[in-house]
């Protein structure tokens, strides 16, 4: 199940544009999905626990609070383009508990796939998903860039 999530307004795009460019990045692979080794997963990754204070209240502060307030982690993602992806994850598939990412668009054009069904996504719009459903996102022509909350439920809104 996933659902569509309101935009972010220009203002709060534009501040995660700005704070995603001063934030520092890893390609550390955290999660190993269908293909095990042989075909890991190219992105780069900065998530709030390595930031200041200031950029963590900033990146939370474009964010409906009832989001931000129930956030666990945020972070940003990027895959480059024509070598970056995310290999299919199922690793929650057939747990009993699995975060909720809701993730919003930096760019235009963004696409995930939803349990083989895509998703596009365009800049400023966002799309909450359970972990539990099997998602991935394939390489393009263009960079692809998102900022991304972790929750323990589905939003209302």
């Amino acid at each position: 199940m996933n659902k569509k999530l309101s935009n972010l307004t220009i203002e709060n795009l534009d501040k995660l544009a700005r704070l995603s460019r001063v934030v520092n990045y890893s390609d550390k692979i955290e999660h190993i999905g269908v293909n095990g080794y042989s075909q890991l997963s190219v992105y780069n990754t900065s998530k709030w626990y390595n930031w200041t204070r200031q950029q963590k209240q900033e990146f939370k502060s474009c964010f409906d609070t009832e989001f931000s307030n129930k956030a666990l982690i945020g972070w940003f993602l990027k895959f480059p383009k024509d070598t970056g992806f995310l290999d299919k994850m199922e690793y929650w598939k057939n747990t009993d508990s699995a975060g909720v990412v809701l993730a919003y668009a930096i760019c235009d054009n963004q696409e995930i796939y939803l349990n083989e069904n895509k998703v596009e996504v365009n800049k400023g719009e966002g799309i909450a998903f359970s972990l539990r459903a099997m998602h991935e996102v394939k390489s393009k022509l263009t960079d692809q860039h998102w900022a991304c909350l972790m929750t323990m439920s589905m939003p209302e809104k």
